[in-house]
């Protein structure tokens, strides 16, 4: 818990693990709570952030007369709900669902990765996808292919959402990751695998569609730079996740992810 106490702010980030399905429930059982004790005190439920995925309770706090004019305000700027679909409110005279606090959440998709494979990935996994790393300030520390490119792909967290999946498609096939990464500085694999970079690279050749291709795509582009953080302000839900929300592509990270591809090694085929 932390933020502005002097002006009534403060950010509350419960040390949940979304990857947990019991802790994942208590996310909304928490939420529902801490409403209910603000609106108690009439305080305000978001000071700064987050008012969008808090959508549901956005008609509680406003009443009903102040949503309905936010609901015209809605409609007079953006009546097709193309702008944030879901947050805040819908549109006057749209009946649109809004975010929902216990709806499908990222770790739904990363607990599908081995407990071993997450430990050992902890820069894509500890990405808190907040943004922070979406600027162009030349003291800002990042891997200069996003600066140049302006792409987000190569941006930390586009590399660390790309190589979540990636790890995500590798354990629904049953490929460890750390397995293959100890079988290529070994210089040796098995007839499967052997078997498994044959088809791929014909398949490849045909031009079919292969997300592995895209992982690659995006590591070949990093530049293997290990920004110093010693300044860079708490951004994530963890102390231990600054590194790697604000700056994903450290050296290490870059290294194992081109070793692979750069062998041509593509098992994620789909």
């Amino acid at each position: 818990m932390f933020g502005h106490v002097d002006a009534g702010v403060l950010h509350v980030r419960p040390a949940l693990d979304m990857c947990d399905p019991q802790q994942e429930v208590l996310m909304k059982r928490i939420s529902d709570q801490v409403v209910a004790l603000t609106a108690k005190y009439g305080g305000l439920l978001w000071g700064e952030h987050g008012k969008g995925f808090r959508a549901e309770y956005s008609p509680a706090f406003f009443g009903d007369e102040l949503y309905g004019e936010l609901r015209k305000v809605k409609a007079a700027f953006d009546p097709d709900n193309r702008l944030n679909p879901g947050k805040i409110c819908p549109p006057e005279g749209v009946d649109a669902p809004m975010m929902k606090v216990d709806a499908v959440k990222r770790g739904t998709f990363d607990r599908q990765i081995p407990i071993a494979v997450r430990s050992s990935w902890r820069g894509a996994m500890e990405c808190n996808g907040n943004g922070l790393c979406f600027n162009f300030d030349v003291k800002s520390p990042m891997c200069p292919s996003m600066k140049v490119s302006n792409h987000r792909i190569h941006s930390p967290k586009g590399r660390a959402t790309l190589v979540r999946e990636w790890l995500r498609l590798l354990a629904d096939r049953g490929i460890d990751p750390n397995q293959l990464e100890s079988q290529l500085a070994e210089k040796r694999a098995s007839l499967r695998e052997l078997i498994e970079r044959t088809r791929n690279s014909w398949h490849a050749r045909k031009g079919e569609y292969d997300f592995s291709h895209e992982v690659k795509e995006a590591m070949s582009a990093a530049w293997p730079v290990k920004p110093a953080l010693p300044s860079v302000r708490l951004k994530s839900t963890f102390r231990s996740s600054v590194r790697a929300s604000c700056s994903f592509t450290t050296a290490a990270i870059c290294a194992r992810c081109a070793t692979i591809w750069w062998r041509r090694w593509n098992p994620t085929r789909r």
